[in-house]
């Protein structure tokens, strides 16, 4: 294993790693959707609730540009994750519905039970989210410096070894530019 090969190693590890623990943020989340869902269930809350989700939204907005992180990258990725959780939500009620025995027999308060443990995910989650576009980024950078640093060695070791060739070649033409030996055969031939 080459030295490049190692740090490309780390670079794509760390975004694996960041991406894992996104992943169970993700999970950890739609696990509360139950309980929202409980919340709501027979309830005059609804699952849609526009207003709230552009208040969460533009929370998630303030708070990424506080840290550093895309808005627009972090605003899709609430949006997928409310779309989830609406799914789950939907799915729950009409289980619920058609199979009274499942029932909740819980309702959690959705403002002070399920919400602030709902905040402290989000914020866990962009920070996250920072982590794995700083990952992706260094992956990135260390990638593309590294494909462009060898890229210029090999064109260098190229020049260097085709040099003689291209040397007798550039000796061959004549003062006009035209070929002195046309019919020379092809070097390798």
């Amino acid at each position: 294993m080459e030295w490049s090969d190692l740090n490309n190693q780390t670079s794509a590890d760390d975004v694996n790693e960041q991406e894992s623990l996104l992943t169970a943020l993700a999970a950890e989340r739609l696990a509360l959707g139950d309980k929202v869902a409980a919340a709501k269930y027979g309830s005059t809350t609804p699952i849609n609730d526009e207003a709230r989700e552009e208040r969460l939204l533009a929370e998630v907005v303030a708070r990424s540009r506080e840290i550093g992180l895309d808005p627009s990258l972090s605003c899709r990725f609430f949006r997928d994750q409310i779309e989830a959780n609406k799914v789950l939500q939907r799915r729950l009620h009409a289980l619920w519905s058609d199979h009274p025995e499942l029932r909740p027999r819980y309702r959690p308060n959705l403002e002070s039970e399920v919400r602030p443990q709902l905040d402290m995910i989000t914020q866990q989650m962009l920070l996250r989210l920072k982590a794995l576009e700083c990952a992706r980024s260094a992956a990135h950078h260390v990638d593309g410096t590294l494909y462009e640093s060898l890229r210029g060695l090999h064109v260098e070791a190229l020049r260097i070894a085709l040099g003689r060739i291209r040397g007798r070649a550039d000796t061959n033409r004549t003062s006009d530019g035209s070929d002195q030996n046309r019919h020379d055969p092809a070097p390798g031939s």
